[in-house]
């Protein structure tokens, strides 16, 4: 997709079209409006708008879960009724984008998210900028692959259970991961922008951060959690 360089430390340097919008830009893009969400529909609806299907992050108040959001449903492994008032922070993500959504305030029984939604293609798009960013690819606990056989988990063809000693089980939602995979990485993508005055752009700096997908030991993309049907 992009222009790549592979450094020694396994970080890829890549240049890509890009575009990114939100209630909280500090680049050239307007701010948008923070978010009031109420109910699960209409969190549905408002990342539907933007994102159709993806792998889900959810930094929820008392525990943290990977899923799917796909047809305007979450799935996860052990719950699907997520609360918006519990939600710290969700990323919702594909190679493609990510909607990025971190909660500001609850008042009067709504709760008030920021957000940023970021784009990117293989090609010049209307609206979109060339950028730096470096790939990276964060290594996710489990050494071993647990059985799915007999769970009591309506969802449970859709995960994989990574197992590690003294560490809780970890569900991935890609369904059938070996043990020859193992470690399971994230990949994320820290884009890079130069500052300084016109001409003179001397200092890079990492300005923004998104989730890209799965990928296994040897880098290989993982999928099928998000299978149609």
């Amino acid at each position: 997709m992009e222009n790549e360089i592979i450094a020694a430390n396994g970080l890829r340097l890549i240049v890509l079209q890009t575009e990114a919008m939100g209630s909280w830009m500090d680049s050239g893009n307007a701010p948008q409006k923070p978010e009031n969400i109420e109910t699960l529909d209409g969190l549905c609806n408002f990342m539907a708008d933007m994102i159709d299907r993806g792998y889900v992050a959810a930094y929820l108040d008392d525990k943290f879960r990977f899923g799917i959001f796909k047809d305007k449903k979450f799935t996860f492994f052990d719950f699907n009724d997520l609360n918006p008032m519990h939600i710290k922070r969700l990323r919702i993500f594909n190679e493609d984008c990510e909607l990025h959504l971190w909660r500001r305030e609850i008042e009067n029984g709504q709760c008030l998210f920021d957000w940023r939604f970021r784009k990117d293609s293989p090609a010049k798009e209307a609206g979109m900028d060339e950028m730096y960013a470096v790939d990276a690819f964060q290594s996710i606990f489990g050494s071993a692959i647990g059985s799915t056989t007999g769970n009591e988990s309506s969802n449970a063809d859709d995960f994989s259970i990574l197992k590690e000693e003294r560490v809780a089980d970890i569900h991935i939602p890609i369904y059938g991961i070996t043990e020859d995979r193992l470690p399971i990485r994230i990949q994320t993508r820290n884009y890079v922008d130069f500052l300084g005055e016109e001409g003179c752009e001397c200092l890079a700096g990492y300005v923004d951060c998104r989730f890209v997908g799965f990928v296994d030991s040897q880098g290989d993309k993982l999928s099928g959690g998000m299978k149609d049907g």
